[in-house]
């Protein structure tokens, strides 16, 4: 997943460094990384949990981030009724599991924001809300891709139910399932001290907010 490559996937090759002979690492969505699994091109996969798994794949829970609403930090609005009302959204595209979970989400708590860009890249739509062009529902993983977010970016709480998405390690019910699991639980620290020291550390989600 992009996200994860590009936060802490050389932490994590450096983990495997000593433990594999042959690395071969891509990048894809979610939905694109469990179809390489299941033909044998990859033998796991760091991805977000988005549908049942086959029968074949073991799966092993990382971290699970809740949906967070962010706009630049320029911007006077701080209800997203108002967001959503006033301003674009900036989209995942509809062929992402992102991009489904989120206008989904959207959908049914009846908000029908005016969509002006539909991305497949998280870097390109946080780019284009640190200029000012509109928000959009992201997590904190996504959001730790950009160094110093908080100089350009603004959190608005949501009040309502969050959309929540699970990070999972997948990877094939074979004989290697011992070094997977090894490999899950330290992936899992590894996610977790990225998360503290790039995102909960520079950020409090409770202050300076509307409650």
């Amino acid at each position: 997943m992009d996200s994860i490559s590009k936060t802490v996937g050389l932490d994590i090759l450096k983990f495997l460094q000593p433990h594999v002979k042959h690395i071969f690492q891509v990048t894809g969505t979610a939905s694109g990384l469990l179809q390489a699994l299941n033909k044998g091109d990859i033998n796991l996969a760091v991805t977000m949990l988005h549908t049942e798994m086959p029968p074949n794949v073991r799966m092993y829970p990382l971290i699970e981030e809740e949906f967070l609403c962010i706009c630049p930090k320029t911007w006077p609005e701080t209800e997203l009724e108002e967001l959503c009302k006033q301003r674009n959204y900036i989209a995942y595209t509809q062929n992402t599991p992102t991009g489904i979970q989120t206008l989904n989400w959207l959908k049914w708590q009846n908000f029908s924001p005016a969509i002006q860009f539909e991305m497949d890249n998280a870097d390109e739509i946080l780019k284009l809300i640190a200029c000012g062009y509109g928000w959009t529902l992201t997590t904190p993983l996504f959001i730790t891709t950009i160094p110093a977010f908080s100089d350009s970016l603004k959190i608005i709480r949501i009040k309502k139910r969050k959309e929540r998405r699970k990070i999972v390690l997948l990877c094939k019910n074979d004989e290697f399932s011992v070094f997977y699991k090894n490999l899950a639980f330290e992936i899992r620290s590894i996610l977790e001290t990225k998360l503290e020291q790039e995102f909960y550390n520079q950020v409090d989600l409770d202050a300076n907010l509307p409650s």
